[in-house]
């Protein structure tokens, strides 16, 4: 029932699924092509456009702007339940996006009696969080680049709320910021790419806001890909900091390599799907191309997308740990996801606790996660590339 799980770290290359790299032959001795009478420069291969776009994106990032917004996100805790820190940072993130040329509007969302958990805070147990409510009601913001391709595209999405106890730095203002410096590095490329970036609302509460928006027909069917930045700012090369529980037993081939690195919480995972293999190929590969390489795991859940994937998990319920963000309700609609995060609860000591403070995230890495993305969307994503091409096998949303 369930396919061997493959769970692979590519190695430092510049060759990704996201984009295939130009290569070129090897410079032959100028002294033998000079006595053939051959211009030496004619055999020198052409610079790689990948390479270019790759180097591009590392000088416009810029590690000291993602601080900035990380602490300003992270200045309180932001929700339902801190309405007036919500609405401010809604208004930055607004203005962050308008001033990098994306076109920003918000789309609020209603559900009636919805079984969700309580975002409090803490650690309590799962069963004591849940609740029904009457009436839950928020905002997502919704941004796209003028002039950008119709019809397929990529969405990229962030939740901006936080449980009412914490700051929330790492959860999730560091995904936040990381899409913002995603958003900037876009917006710098000649044509603009086919991509829709989501800002969401009510994560905490059982991902009410990326919910409405995978409910919603008309917007999911033009939708190739979702890569959803969920706490993605811890990063320490400590031994014995990134925890595996009970989801060792199941990617046996990643517990294995966590082990050989002595459980240091020094790598981001892309969790994904078959449907989104080739994506997060392509993500680990943009990473390992860096100047000071991110190392980037797969995690590949073997659940398939849509009905059948919902199924397993009542089958398995340790496999709900891979459901824990804004990707899961796209998966359960059939489009392919990719999560990118360094595991929240898994490695962050503070997660969920008021000790999430902006001084605890590796705002570095935060913007080297955002280059990855950055490069890899602007490789595949481009006006010369189809959205459709990088999902190995293709889907049909329902």
């Amino acid at each position: 029932m369930i396919s061997k799980l493959d769970c692979v770290r590519i190695g430092r290359t510049s060759n990704s699924s996201f984009a295939a790299s130009g290569g070129g032959k090897a410079l032959p001795d100028r002294a033998d092509s000079a006595s053939n009478g051959a211009d030496p420069s004619a055999e020198r291969p052409m610079p790689d456009p990948a390479d270019s776009l790759h180097q591009s994106m590392e000088s416009a990032a810029d590690p000291a702007r993602v601080a900035a917004d990380i602490a300003t996100l992270a200045a309180t805790p932001r929700g339902w339940h801190h309405p007036l820190e919500m609405q401010r940072a809604q208004t930055y993130v607004s203005e962050q996006l308008t001033a990098a040329g994306w076109r920003v509007s918000p789309k609020p969302f209603e559900r009636r009696w919805v079984l969700g958990v309580s975002d409090a805070g803490g650690r309590p147990t799962f069963l004591s969080r849940l609740r029904l409510f009457p009436r839950l009601a928020g905002t997502n913001l919704l941004a796209e680049l003028p002039g950008a391709p119709q019809g397929r595209r990529v969405l990229v999405v962030a939740h901006l709320d936080t449980v009412a106890c914490s700051p929330g730095a790492d959860d999730n203002a560091s995904g936040v910021a990381a899409l913002l410096e995603t958003a900037r590095l876009l917006a710098t490329l000649d044509e603009p790419v086919a991509v829709t970036l989501a800002v969401v609302d009510m994560e905490e509460r059982a991902k009410v806001g990326s919910g409405a928006l995978a409910r919603d027909r008309a917007f999911r069917r033009n939708l190739d890909l979702v890569l959803c930045l969920e706490s993605v700012g811890t990063f320490t090369d400590v031994p014995h900091t990134q925890q595996m529980g009970g989801l060792g037993l199941i990617f046996r081939d990643l517990d294995r390599r966590v082990k050989a690195g002595r459980h240091r919480g020094d790598f981001l995972l892309a969790v994904c799907r078959k449907s989104s293999l080739g994506a997060a190929d392509g993500l680990t590969a943009a990473g390992a191309a860096l100047t000071d390489p991110l190392p980037v795991l797969h995690a590949r859940d073997p659940r398939p997308d849509g009905w059948r994937g919902r199924l397993i998990t009542w089958l398995l319920p340790l496999l709900a740990h891979l459901d824990r963000s804004d990707h899961a309700p796209f998966w359960s609609r059939g489009v392919p996801a990719v999560l990118l995060t360094t595991t929240a609860s898994f490695r962050n000591p503070h997660y969920h606790l008021a000790g999430d403070e902006p001084d605890t995230v590796d705002h570095h890495r935060v913007t080297s996660v955002a280059i990855a993305l950055a490069d890899a969307i602007a490789a595949r994503f481009g006006t010369h590339n189809s959205p459709a091409a990088v999902v190995s096998g293709g889907h049909t949303p329902s």
